[in-house]
């Protein structure tokens, strides 16, 4: 269980380095993207930041 000081510090890093990106998609959608991730072994999370980053790279070499 983290402490006092390793818990600021983690609201520290956050408050720095990490944004949060709020996203509203349809129900079917959602459970859609779920059952993808899950089959995958991923979260919904993780398996979004990998989808944008393989466009992102497809999109920088032209591909798209």
């Amino acid at each position: 269980m983290p402490n006092e000081s390793q818990i600021a510090a983690t609201r520290r890093y956050k408050e720095r380095h990490i944004r949060r990106v709020a996203l509203e998609m349809q129900k079917e959608e959602y459970e859609r993207l779920k059952n993808h991730a899950d089959a995958k072994r991923e979260t919904v999370s993780g398996y979004l930041k990998v989808a944008m980053r393989e466009r992102m790279r497809k999109e920088d070499e032209g591909d798209v």
